[in-house]
């Protein structure tokens, strides 16, 4: 029976690491998660080139680079192309630490190291790496007078066009934005709001039932639901 883990997104990693022997060790180890490694660089100029030609979606990389601390450096020309990568290393003094932080890998491993090791440090990195993109997706910039208010589209009820502005009506509050109705919906994600009259959009997200002549919301409070109710009526 095989019980080597096994990812469930495939990647296409760079490792970046100088010791060969560890360098081999880790790509066997991804290839057996499931993942594809485009590349393997022993030094800083062929790492620099896998960075340049940017044809992979996580990164290994070994902070100890011939010697300095130039993983980390790279960590960070990799953080720049908003690439998840992780840090392998042999030191786990407060310094090394501290300054590793700073480039934001999605883990750090200590040498030595195992299979689970590497298969943790490479899930987690990847799945902090998608619930920041999915919460970056989530938002959407207003514009508010001379401020921009960054808000989270599930918390968006409805959007109601009021002469030349248009209110966000959020689970908390009122935004709102100098703009038209039809403006404000090609600015937010294409699927996320419907058009049902020509002064209200709604979110879909909160359509719990709909008629001929009605949609209802929810969770919304009974105010939103009558005034809901009139404009679909009209």
């Amino acid at each position: 029976m095989n019980n080597k883990p096994i990812s469930v997104v495939p990647l296409k990693v760079l490792v970046i690491e100088d010791e060969s022997i560890i360098a081999e060790m880790v790509k066997v180890m991804l290839e057996d998660f499931g993942h594809q490694v485009i590349g393997v660089a022993h030094n800083l100029s062929k790492a620099e080139e896998y960075i340049s030609n940017g044809k992979f979606n996580f990164a290994v990389l070994d902070i100890n680079l011939e010697g300095g601390m130039e993983g980390i450096k790279l960590g960070e020309q990799i953080a720049a192309r908003d690439i998840p990568y992780i840090f392998l290393t042999s030191y786990a003094d407060k310094q090394t630490v501290q300054e590793a932080k700073l480039s934001r890998p999605g883990a750090y491993v200590i040498k030595p190291f195992n299979e689970e090791d590497l298969f943790s440090a490479v899930e987690i990195s990847t799945m902090h790496s998608q619930q920041q993109v999915k919460s970056d997706d989530q938002k959407i910039n207003i514009k508010d007078g001379y401020k921009t208010q960054m808000v989270n589209l599930d918390d968006i009820l409805y959007l109601k066009a009021d002469n030349i502005h248009v209110e966000y009506h959020t689970k908390q509050r009122v935004v709102l934005s100098r703009q038209s109705l039809i403006k404000s919906i090609e600015n937010s994600p294409s699927d996320r709001f419907i058009r049902i009259h020509k002064s209200y959009a709604i979110n879909k997200s909160f359509i719990t039932s709909y008629g001929a002549k009605f949609v209802r919301l929810g969770p919304i409070s009974y105010s939103y639901k009558d005034s809901f109710r009139a404009a679909i009526s009209s």
